[in-house]
């Protein structure tokens, strides 16, 4: 088998880890399925950010003028909210299968380039 087609599970695995969905994907040569993943997995993130900051642009005037209650009715309203439940499920579940999978796939890779050696 040679160095250049040998990939490592766990560096796949690791990278869609901390880089997000569909890193892995690239690192094992995937990088349509990477690059979806990555679309699927960032938009919903964006979208959270963008419900977060609606949501605290409510109480910042009172945050900056020391009311620190504020703080509790910030995170019920983040709580309650179902798109953010809903869209933090969907990266979340996303973002592990994309984990899985890029373990998995460099497994397979591995296994298919020595069947061809």
């Amino acid at each position: 088998m040679s160095e250049t087609t040998i990939k490592s599970p766990l560096k796949a695995a690791f990278y869609c880890l901390i880089f997000g969905a569909g890193a892995g994907q690239i690192y094992n040569g995937q990088t349509r399925k990477g690059a979806a993943m990555m679309i699927l997995f960032f938009a919903p993130v964006c979208y959270l950010t963008y419900m977060i900051l609606l949501i605290y642009s409510r109480y910042w005037h009172r945050a900056a003028a020391g009311d620190l209650s504020v703080a509790a009715e910030f995170v019920r309203d983040i709580r309650n909210d179902q798109a953010i439940a809903s869209n933090s499920s969907f990266a979340g579940i996303l973002w592990l299968i994309s984990i899985v999978d890029g373990y998995v796939s460099a497994k397979l890779i591995n296994k298919k380039a020595e069947r061809n050696e």
